[in-house]
């Protein structure tokens, strides 16, 4: 075989495979185009499937004849099918996410969303900016329980956050003035 790993991406909006490398071959034709870093499209030829078992979307692989350097794992169809992935320095790490429950010991310095129209996550250039909403809540290490309510909250900042998420994100400005 060509290779013997993929590239994951996180702005691969699907599993795009490089013809010679590892994966379970299938007969059916993928109907799907890609469009290349250099602005071109090209189709894809095959749908073939990861070998690991995991979940669809994140199985699924369209062979696309025209990559000539790395296979492309997606990281939106891995988030589709509910895993969890984590980036290292040193390591990609995926985890189904059904009953995952993740603790942290600090707050994110940087938190992002995912853009529904494209399925790609964004990070604001502005610091600062309101989050978008999200379905997974990162509770304090040793945490042994939910948070059911806002009282329940550790932090006066939380507080103010999570009632900022409940009146819509507004402005600051609105935010204040209505306070």
């Amino acid at each position: 075989m060509k290779g013997t790993s993929a590239v994951y991406d996180s702005g691969a909006t699907s599993t795009c495979g490089m013809i010679g490398d590892d994966f379970e071959t299938t007969n059916e034709i993928s109907n799907k185009i890609f469009c290349m870093p250099t602005g071109d499209t090209t189709p894809a030829s095959t749908i073939a499937k990861l070998h690991y078992d995991v979940r669809e979307p994140a199985r699924t692989v369209d062979m696309v004849p025209a990559l000539k350097h790395n296979s492309l794992i997606s990281g939106p169809k891995f988030a589709d099918a509910n895993y969890i992935t984590v980036l290292t320095p040193t390591e990609v790490l995926i985890y189904d996410g059904r009953g995952l429950k993740i603790s942290t010991s600090k707050e994110a310095i940087i938190r992002g969303w995912r853009d529904t129209t494209s399925g790609l996550w964004r990070i604001p250039l502005e610091k600062d900016c309101p989050p978008q909403k999200s379905e997974y809540v990162l509770l304090p290490k040793g945490s042994e329980e939910a948070i059911h309510n806002v009282y329940e909250l550790p932090s006066t900042k939380q507080v103010i956050r999570y009632l900022h998420a409940c009146a819509g994100f507004p402005t600051k400005t609105t935010w204040i003035k209505a306070i």
